[in-house]
């Protein structure tokens, strides 16, 4: 137990609430940095080849978004199925736990309203 001015009792009341925030604050980061928002809702009605959803991300380079993608499909938000090898094509779907977070992220935006 850290040193401090709770108790022991205290303190082990208060773990549910650190667990609960070191997961909400994991949620914030899969969805966090340029470009996996504006990402997560283009897909949320289709699947996209890498190179449509590369121009539709004007502002982006082919790198950032490659590797916002990557990150995306480690965090389960998207998956990337490889149509053909030769000429390489690889489109990109949302998953359940994307939809579930693009739910989340459009009540969001009703409270800014």
């Amino acid at each position: 137990m850290p040193e401090s001015d709770i108790t022991e009792s205290e303190y082990d009341s208060l773990k549910p609430i650190c667990q609960e925030l070191l997961l909400m604050e994991r949620s914030l980061k899969m969805i966090s940095g340029k470009w996996k928002l504006s990402i997560l809702i283009h897909l949320g009605n289709e699947n996209i080849r890498f190179n449509t959803i590369n121009r539709l991300v004007k502002e982006a380079t082919t790198t950032a978004v490659t590797n916002k993608l990557k990150e995306m499909v480690d965090d389960d938000l998207i998956n990337r199925n490889v149509i053909s090898y030769k000429p390489c094509a690889v489109e990109y779907e949302i998953t359940d736990k994307g939809k579930r977070l693009l739910t989340i992220m459009h009540s969001l935006k009703a409270l800014s309203e």
